[in-house]
């Protein structure tokens, strides 16, 4: 998602700071490829993995990227915002939302955190 009019949908469904992302990736699930029994748990396992592939890449280019909670809660805060971004971006009933991940060039960049000796880590276990 980087359109201003599908991002203004996204603002009924999440935290403000969506909006001024350079881009959002809506991660779903195709819910025709599991079986009845894998619903519950496996495609979130499947989209995690993906996810966290994600934001390693978005940190490796030097991306600042946030990963956001997608699911039956937020399509149900604003229903109408939801129905407006399936229609404007194609999405079928059978892809169900299970995260986002807002991308954009961070303002300041943190210092790195410091790091222990390994002669430490090894004494300690």
């Amino acid at each position: 998602v980087m359109s201003e009019e599908a991002k203004e949908l996204l603002q009924g469904l999440f935290e403000h700071y969506v909006q001024r992302s350079s881009a959002v990736i809506i991660v779903f699930i195709d819910t025709r490829v599991y079986e009845r029994g894998e619903l519950q748990y496996v495609p979130y396992l499947d989209g995690a993995a993906a996810i966290e592939n994600m934001l390693l890449q978005a940190h490796n280019l030097g991306l600042g990227a946030c990963w956001l909670k997608f699911g039956i809660n937020e399509t149900k805060r604003d229903k109408r915002a939801y129905a407006a971004l399936c229609r404007l971006a194609e999405i079928q009933s059978y892809f169900r939302p299970i995260s986002a991940v807002c991308l954009g060039w961070p303002a300041h960049q943190p210092e790195a955190p410091g790091r222990r000796d390994i002669d430490t880590l090894f004494t300690l276990i």
